[in-house]
């Protein structure tokens, strides 16, 4: 196979952005699969409630370093609650 070319955009991306997905059981979340489903910016949602959330809760980031369960590899599965979350960090 070929390889390809790396493009600028996607050095870019390499550089300055977090890819971070979440998996949500259609049987056990439907609501929250429904909540997104009907927002017009998925992306934007999320942020801005995690944004009142750390404005309500500042992030103690010396508290998150004793801590190494904090760190999440990547391509880890995380369960929270009934769901099972999948975080993938591009790197």
């Amino acid at each position: 196979m070929a390889e390809q070319k790396e493009t600028p955009q996607g050095r870019y991306h390499k550089a300055h952005t977090v890819n971070v997905n979440i998996r949500l059981m259609k049987n056990t979340e439907q609501g929250i699969i429904q909540k997104l489903n009907s927002v017009p910016n998925k992306a934007g949602y999320i942020k801005a409630l995690i944004r009142a959330d750390i404005g309500k809760h500042p992030i103690n980031t010396a508290s998150l370093m004793r801590w190494p369960c904090f760190y999440v590899p990547p391509h880890s599965f995380i369960s929270a609650s009934s769901a099972l979350v999948y975080f993938r960090l591009k790197s």
